[in-house]
């Protein structure tokens, strides 16, 4: 007999969908920004080359979009153990370390989403895209820890 799926089940695909996504996005803007000579398309809606390419994009010399990637590969690494297998000992322990990742990355996209608007002047589509994937992810984590695994 089939099991119909979790809330959380759910959860677990739409959070490794987004995961996919911030790894295309932050992708795009590697390649873009540092690999080929077009510059970043950004529409009507500001100056993303500004913005990637102001102090703030980098941090300790390196692009911030690669911190993007490598936070988003990090958890796309993470979470598929539980496509792997889904019951193994440290489960809490993966959503807990899921969670102090997820809620960093939060923090960090706030602040450079505030330094966009009120120290650069500009805005960026992706790095607002980028931010609101992080802020997706955080309320995923924090509902697994909370709701389902009793954690916090």
């Amino acid at each position: 007999m089939l099991r119909e799926k979790s809330f959380y089940d759910k959860l677990v695909y739409v959070r490794y969908f987004i995961i996919f996504l911030g790894i295309l996005i932050t992708s795009y803007l590697i390649y873009v920004n540092n690999l080929s000579d077009t510059m970043l398309s950004c529409g009507n809606v500001g100056d993303c080359n500004k913005v990637q390419n102001s102090s703030y994009g980098f941090l300790l010399g390196v692009p911030v979009t690669f911190f993007g990637l490598v936070y988003f590969c990090f958890l796309a690494g993470l979470y598929s153990n539980y496509f792997i297998r889904k019951k193994f000992t440290s489960f809490n322990f993966m959503e807990l370390i899921g969670f102090s990742t997820s809620l960093s990355a939060f923090i960090f996209s706030m602040f450079l989403t505030y330094i966009e608007l009120f120290v650069i002047n500009e805005i960026c589509i992706w790095c607002i895209s980028i931010a609101v994937l992080s802020m997706l992810i955080f309320i995923i984590n924090l509902y697994s820890l909370i709701f389902v695994k009793k954690y916090v």
